[in-house]
């Protein structure tokens, strides 16, 4: 892990655990992982579960009700600095969230003025 990592490992208060299991991934997908796990706070379990299904391509097989929540937070949470990182770039993005018949549709619309 280079430096920046390390610092960043520290500082979100993460174990040897979760470093470790960090390094089953490479460059940029690495980078982006560790994001995800200090921007979601997971713990070791969940950060495993993160890696395997990144570098594996395999979803954990079963997860609590509990847990699928804090995931789809994560994954709203996520989208929503995704499109702030793109209006800040200048990329005209925006998101809008509706929810119909107990479900939840997310739209993202990204383009330039203009298009």
């Amino acid at each position: 892990l280079d430096a920046d990592m390390r610092e960043r490992i520290i500082e979100a208060g993460l174990t040897e655990r979760h470093a470790r299991t960090l390094l089953r991934l490479k460059g940029e997908q690495r980078r982006e992982a560790l994001k995800l796990v200090c921007d979601g706070g997971l713990n070791v379990a969940e950060t495993e579960a993160l890696v395997s299904l990144l570098y594996d391509g395999e979803a954990p097989k079963r997860i609590g009700r509990a847990e699928k929540h804090r995931r789809v937070d994560t994954f709203f949470d996520t989208l929503r600095e995704s499109v702030r990182t793109l209006r800040s770039l200048g990329v005209d993005a925006k998101q809008t969230v509706s929810r119909y018949g107990g479900k939840t549709f997310v739209t993202v619309v990204i383009g330039d003025e203009g298009d």
